[in-house]
């Protein structure tokens, strides 16, 4: 999945009220573009929005099933659009919710 689509669900998912799952695809993002100031910020409100001090992570508040079934969905979702060439927003979430 490319970037601008990665970046596109998270933020919807952030309007959402998703906060996990937001910050799941945020983190992905990071991996690739470790300085990224757009998705360090959203990180950053994410951060204010669950009200976490320096150096707490929201990862730290989940338990490993709702880890696990975050990466599950996330996992599938990126394969769907693979399989279906997935290419813009729309389609993109689309696929998230079939």
């Amino acid at each position: 999945m490319s970037y601008d689509l990665l970046f596109q669900k998270a933020n919807q998912l952030y309007g959402e009220g998703a906060l996990n799952q937001a910050e799941q695809i945020y983190r992905t993002i990071l991996e690739t573009a470790p300085e990224n100031p757009d998705v360090l910020n959203m990180l950053g409100l994410i951060a204010e929005n669950k009200g976490l001090q320096n150096g707490e992570e929201i990862l730290d508040f989940m338990d490993s099933e709702e880890l696990a079934a975050n990466l599950f969905r996330i996992t599938q979702t990126e394969a769907k659009m693979r399989r279906e060439g997935t290419d813009t927003p729309a389609k993109a979430n689309a696929a998230h919710y079939q």
